[in-house]
């Protein structure tokens, strides 16, 4: 067993309130989760005992008002099983969709302290995030154009914008475009395009940074006919720059 939760969750629905508490306890250093061991490719070394979470909490609330805007609350707080290391995230945010136009607006403000006496001097954070996103059914039916604007204390006006949405009668063809620029690190973008059917799925990626260009595909499929199973096929190339 990896570990225990527990989740409590309350709605008061005359008030158009929700709170819920998740509190989380994995039961041994060695445990990460599927997209923390693939993001760290490589021998079990390169996961590192003293990084990985030993328990988890996490508080939030959200409020439904008029003119179908809310507003949200999260506090998170993560231990490690490093001497004591801990991480405390506060995130507010009030968000809203007008004639299919979402619109978000949200602050966070972490901190964390490594709990060893030669480095005991707590980090913090702040990041204010805008995000737009308007739909383009008259142009091309079924996509999605979008900007995010972020601002924090170590990245300074970091853009993104972003163009995904599904094709063919069926939706069957998905795809997404994305461009960020960022002043501290440079520039960095992902194409992404995936295809399902009744048979299997088809998806292809690819995206690059300062660090390196990527390239990764995949397969999945299944049969109905007895007896049932599903195959996946993958791989990723990674290209560095000299």
């Amino acid at each position: 067993m990896a570990g225990r939760q527990l989740q409590y969750s309350k709605g008061f629905d005359r008030l158009g309130t929700q709170l819920t508490f998740t509190g989380w306890r994995y039961s041994h250093q060695r445990y990460a989760t599927l997209s923390e061991a693939f993001s760290s490719p490589g021998s079990d070394d390169d996961l590192q005992d003293s990084d990985n979470k030993k328990a988890t909490l996490q508080i939030t609330a959200s409020q439904s008002l008029p003119y179908d805007i809310t507003l949200y609350l999260s506090l998170d707080q993560d231990s490690y099983w490093s001497g004591g290391a801990t991480q405390r995230t506060a995130n507010m945010g009030i968000s809203s969709q007008v004639n299919g136009i979402a619109w978000s607006l949200s602050y966070s403000d972490s901190r964390s302290s490594h709990g060893d006496e030669e480095d005991d001097e707590p980090h913090s954070d702040k990041v204010v995030t805008l995000s737009l996103s308007v739909p383009l059914s008259h142009l091309l039916p079924g996509s999605y154009a979008g900007y995010t604007l972020t601002s924090s204390r170590h990245s300074v006006g970091s853009q993104m914008v972003s163009l995904n949405g599904t094709l063919l009668d069926n939706h069957a063809l998905s795809y997404a475009v994305s461009q960020t620029r960022d002043r501290q690190n440079g520039s960095s973008g992902s194409l992404t395009a995936g295809y399902s059917s009744g048979r299997g799925d088809l998806n292809l990626g690819y995206s690059h940074d300062s660090q390196a260009a990527r390239l990764n595909y995949g397969a999945s499929g299944h049969s109905d006919s007895p007896p049932r199973g599903s195959l996946y096929a993958g791989n990723e190339w990674r290209c560095r720059p000299d």
